[in-house]
Parts: C-alpha cells; sequence; structure tokens
C-alpha cells in the first residue's frame, strides 16, 4: 500500500531499519523527491542546530481555518475522525494535544523533518500504531482497496485518485499533534518545491 502512505512507507522502511539495527545515525531526516529543505550550499552542522533547537521542520503553514475543517474540505472528514477518536483509545495522553491541534489554524505540512533518532523512534511508535489501527477499521488490502473506496465517496475520477493517498494526507495531520506535545523548540527551514 505504498501509494496509500505515501512518504510514510519510507519513513516505515527507515523505522524497521533502526528495530533492526542497521541505522546508527544520531539524527534521522526526510526529504520528498519534490520537496526538500533549502540548504543552499550543503547540510548544516546539525550538532550546533541540536543544542538550541529539538527539531527542524518546514516553515509552518497559516490556514484560514481550522485544521479540522480544511482537512474535512480536502479530504476524507471520516478518516481525519476516526483517528482522533483512535487517538483517544489507544493514545490518550496525546488526545488533548490531538483536540487542540484540530481547532488550531496552523500546520507543518510534507511529512518533511530532520529530528533525533531517539525522537524518530517515538515518533514512529506514535503514528504506526494509529495508522495501523486505523487500517484496521477500514480492512483495506492493497492500493486498489483505497482506490475503490474513493471512488465511492468522488466521482471525478482524477480526484478519487488524489484523495486515495488517505495515510499520506493524514499522516501530515498527526505529525503535527507528534511534534506540538513533543517539541518546544522548532527550527524552521524553507522548503523548495519542484512542482
Amino acid at each position: 500500500m505504498r501509494r496509500a502512505y505515501c512518504e510514510m512507507s519510507k519513513v516505515y522502511f527507515i523505522y524497521q531499519m533502526y528495530k533492526e539495527k542497521k541505522i546508527s545515525s544520531k539524527y534521522i531526516g526526510l526529504n520528498h523527491y519534490r520537496r526538500y529543505f533549502e540548504f543552499t550550499d550543503q547540510l548544516p552542522d546539525l550538532d550546533d542546530i541540536f543544542e538550541n533547537y529539538d527539531v527542524i521542520l518546514p516553515e509552518k503553514n497559516y490556514l484560514n481555518q481550522s485544521v479540522k475543517e480544511r482537512y474535512c474540505i480536502g479530504h476524507i472528514c471520516e478518516i481525519f475522525i476516526d483517528s482522533i477518536n483512535i487517538i483517544k483509545r489507544i493514545k490518550p495522553d496525546y488526545y488533548d494535544n490531538a483536540m487542540k491541534f484540530a481547532n488550531n489554524t496552523n500546520i507543518y505540512y510534507f511529512n518533511i523533518f530532520i529530528m533525533k533518532i531517539e525522537d524518530f523512534y517515538k515518533y514512529c511508535e506514535f503514528m504506526f500504531d494509529i495508522l495501523f489501527e486505523l487500517n484496521k477499521k477500514y480492512n483495506f488490502k492493497t492500493d486498489y482497496d483505497v482506490l475503490q473506496y474513493s471512488k465511492k465517496l468522488f466521482k471525478d475520477t482524477k480526484t478519487a485518485i488524489r484523495q486515495s493517498r488517505i495515510y499520506g494526507f493524514l499522516s501530515e495531520r498527526l505529525s503535527n499533534i507528534f511534534y506540538n506535545k513533543h517539541f518546544k523548540r522548532i527550527k524552521e527551514i524553507k522548503i523548495l518545491k519542484d512542482n
């Protein structure tokens, strides 16, 4: 289900490599093939940055409506609501933060980050516990299953195909719930986009 999970499929691969002790790095970062941090010359000295910051994220986006309202307009609202309910059930210590974020009007998009390896491990435990639990509810086995579900909700084929990236879109929101709970000192860096 690579398409449904989008960049989270790569995050999961890195997470598994880390659990199998095949990665021994102080920091883990993720860029996309079309979106990446603007490091003009070279990667900065991460040890210097992490003396003063907890995480590196893209610049925050400000919305003219709540995160939940925006998600429900542009994506499958039921998925968002179900994820909040799952957080309440299996990660109750995140629930207040999730509700606050849902009503917030700013967000870090793209699932792009650089964080300490120990934070990355906690991030993955949070993310995949919720995403896999959500998938149990919908019982999707393949990307095709997700696409068929999406086609029931969106009559336009192009929209249905785009919306079948359900866990990719949702994971951006879940990431923010994790960030808001764990990171107080956030270094924001501009993102370059290759559309």
